[in-house]
C-alpha cells in the first residue's frame, strides 16, 4: 500500500451546526439522515483503518524477507496513526462515537 493521507468526504461537517441547503430548506446536522451518512464515514475510515493495520502488521511480521520494504512499513503505521485520530475526531465531533455501533 503507498502512502496517502485519509481525508474526510466533502459533506464532513465538523460542527453539529444547522446549514442552509436552499433558500427554503434547512438540514439538521442531527437529523437521521445525516446521522445514517456519518456512520457510513466512520465504516469507511474503519475499513481504512483495518487496511493499513493489515499491512503495517505484515510489513513487520515480514520485516526480514527480502523484498520487504521498511519505509512501506513505516509509511504504513505512520497512516494508521493519522487515520486513527482522524477517526476518533469525527466519532466525536459528529457524536458518532456517543453510540453503541455493534
Amino acid at each position: 500500500l503507498a502512502y496517502s493521507m485519509p481525508t474526510l468526504p466533502s459533506n464532513y461537517a465538523l460542527a453539529p451546526f444547522f446549514t442552509q441547503e436552499s433558500s427554503t430548506s434547512v438540514t439538521d446536522q442531527n437529523s437521521p439522515e445525516v446521522f445514517k451518512q456519518n456512520v457510513q464515514i466512520a465504516l469507511d475510515q474503519v475499513a481504512r483503518i483495518h487496511e493499513l493495520a493489515r499491512s503495517g502488521l505484515n510489513g513487520m511480521q515480514n520485516a526480514y524477507q527480502v523484498g520487504n520494504s521498511p519505509a512501506q512499513t513505516e509509511a504504513d503505521l505512520i497512516a494508521l496513526d493519522l487515520a486513527l485520530h482522524t477517526l476518533a475526531d469525527f466519532l466525536k465531533t459528529t457524536d458518532v462515537g456517543a453510540y453503541p455501533l455493534l
